[in-house]
């Protein structure tokens, strides 16, 4: 940014002002060589029979001229410099310190020789085909398919997956994923902008970095200002009347743009953190603004609404106490990265057991291996993929079979918990099914959806939508956004449900990274919050530039005067958005995985407890 023009206008404004009157006839002609594009997009305006912020700044430079006031124009020319440096400087360190937090990658590889010899090389030079090492607390800088290995991998910058999971020989490892445990080799697939974290960076930053505007930090900043012209003017005429042009000049000096300008993108900065913490890209600033005003929700029928939730069917223990081996068991299953350690887990729940993560041994194909309480815990069975119903498991204590669990899933859907969360945040949500009525009317009733249709068709889709909306109901749609390219056009907001090619669908608002929409109703309460927040810092921007238009009525304020006041709302503002960026945001992923203190937890959850082991 350059401050010399600012910086000689001010020095030569001030100069005129308290030393040399003399050198006043420089100020104003530099103010007025300053403004000559004002001048004529002014004059374009007014060919259009328009007006908006260039004629109320060739106002300014008219009254500026007229009053003689060229100390308080250049200090605020000053002002808009020095706020204009700030907000691109914070927003590109901000933006930045997003990305390494969400899908940062480190800058080397290991890459894996013939000989089987480990280098490190810049990750840049990486290309498809070579073989690559990660080991256990490393970040993955490519995407690539595991050759060997096994490793419980947390992916929810990438995936949104609330919990790691486990990766084995043939799964697909994303860049940005880093590995809690295990070691994986993997053969690379895709490097550098080609990978799934390069595209979620480049939706992130041109959600964040807006493009600058002519007359305005942003289009936020440009069109909140734009209301508040024809105000200015009418208030700035009848201070001419009650006053001189003195008052005028000072109802026109306050700054409505930039604070605005300011904390809508850092607001829009920390919205966006959240959201993929939770899993889901923002890929419209404007999406969080439009998602707020939903009333309906129309949810195509997806696989991923079909998925039941797993439980424990079968404990057979043999000659241990069922709520011991139960215990251990899920101790263990933290680290399997499936569904059958969340049953555990919810077992445990049921019966008043409290679970921690045990210390980890080993982790491969089939199981993993922990320490727990002195005994080697080991939790084996065959590696799942969705398999259903899921297989069994069995636990050994000290190499001894103490018990073997068989699972199932229970019929209970795993989005109906999150369909009846979106119902008490006064949406109603309906189910848009290609099925046939008998199939579609059961997948409705699990789901407990306030509606449904059959046979629905894109077309079908399209229409209903359009109506919704030419009776004035926003409606989002939720599904395919690439088969239903025309639907997704038609509604109010837009939002991809899974599919690894989701970013790149033009028609989209927001993607949700993982296969579920259990995050929905913590983004719509986002929207709700990101809109209540945004409509603080407008009013904050009103109530000190309101008060210069009463202080110039009521106490002759100068337009001096009104620069800092304005600008000391525009401070005010602006620390409170840096604030909001700086809060510490929750997230819905397994607090047994981001607790700093899980270990302390770990350590007083196993005080006094003893495994009983078979003989």
């Amino acid at each position: 940014m350059n401050f010399a023009p600012a910086n000689v206008s001010l020095g030569v404004a001030a100069t005129g002002e308290f030393v040399l009157p003399i050198v006043t006839p420089v100020t104003a002609a530099m103010l007025v060589l300053s403004n000559l594009e004002t001048f004529r997009d002014t004059a374009h305006q007014a060919r259009e029979g328009k007006f908006g912020l260039p004629l109320l700044y060739t106002s300014i430079v008219g009254v500026t001229l007229a009053t003689g006031q060229f100390l308080s124009a250049a200090l605020m020319f000053w002002c808009f410099r020095y706020w204009e440096h700030r907000y691109r400087r914070d927003l590109a360190v901000e933006n930045q310190a997003l990305l390494e937090q969400t899908v940062g990658s480190p800058g080397e590889v290991r890459i894996l020789a013939d000989s089987d010899e480990t280098g490190l090389v810049p990750k840049d030079t990486v290309v498809a085909g070579q073989r690559v090492r990660v080991l256990a607390g490393e970040i993955v800088a490519i995407d690539a398919r595991v050759l060997g290995g096994a490793a419980l991998v947390d992916e929810a910058a990438v995936r949104g997956s609330q919990a790691p999971v486990r990766r084995i020989t043939g799964d697909q490892v994303l860049a940005g994923s880093r590995l809690i445990a295990g070691a994986l080799d993997l053969e690379v697939l895709r490097s550098g902008d080609e990978t799934q974290a390069a595209r979620i960076a480049q939706c992130i930053t041109e959600t964040t970095m807006p493009t600058p505007r002519s007359w305005a930090l942003n289009r936020d900043a440009e069109e909140f200002a734009g209301r508040a012209v024809a105000p200015t003017f009418i208030a700035a005429s009848a201070g001419l009347v009650v006053g001189d042009l003195n008052t005028a000049a000072a109802i026109l000096r306050p700054d409505y743009a930039t604070g605005v300008g300011l904390a809508a993108p850092l607001e829009t900065l920390r919205d966006v953190k959240f959201a993929i913490r939770n899993g889901a890209v923002i890929r419209s600033a404007s999406a969080f603004g439009r998602l707020a005003t939903i009333s309906w929700i129309l949810l195509e029928d997806h696989e991923a609404l079909h998925d039941a939730q797993c439980e424990v069917a079968v404990l057979r223990a043999n000659r241990s106490d069922e709520n011991e081996v139960l215990l251990v068991a899920a101790a263990a299953g933290v680290w399997l990265g499936d569904g059958r350690g969340s049953a555990l887990a919810q077992a445990c729940r049921e019966r008043g057991l409290i679970v921690r993560r045990a210390d980890l041994r080993e982790i491969d194909s089939r199981g993993v291996t922990v320490d727990y309480r002195g005994h080697a815990v080991r939790l084996h069975g065959d590696s799942i993929s969705g398999a259903d119903p899921l297989l069994p498991l069995a636990v050994e204590l000290d190499g001894i079979e103490a018990a073997g669990i068989r699972f199932r899933r229970n019929g209970r859907l795993m989005a109906a918990a999150t369909v009846r969360r979106l119902q008490r945040r006064g949406l109603r949500v309906f189910l848009a099914s290609e099925r046939s009525a008998e199939a579609a009317a059961t997948l409705a009733s699990r789901l407990s959806v306030d509606r449904h249709w059959s046979g629905m068709r894109v077309d079908d889709k399209v229409q209903l939508l359009r109506s919704l909306r030419q009776n004035g109901v926003a409606a989002v749609f939720v599904g395919d956004c690439k088969a239903g390219a025309a639907a997704s056009r038609e509604a109010h907001l837009a939002i991809a449900l899974a599919g690894d090619d989701a970013l790149g669908w033009e028609r989209s608002d927001i993607v949700l990274l993982g296969p579920s929409i259990a995050s929905l109703p913590d983004l719509f309460e986002l929207a709700r919050d990101h809109t209540k927040r945004v409509a603080l810092a407008r009013h904050m921007v009103m109530a000190p530039n309101l008060l210069c238009v009463f202080g110039a009525f009521a106490f002759g304020w100068t337009g001096l005067a009104a620069v800092f006041v304005s600008n000391f709302g525009t401070s005010m503002v602006y620390g409170r958005a840096m604030r909001s960026l700086r809060v510490p945001l929750p997230s819905s992923a397994d607090p047994r995985w981001y607790n700093d203190d899980h270990a302390r937890a770990t350590a007083h959850a196993t005080e006094g407890f003893a495994v009983s082991i078979p003989s």
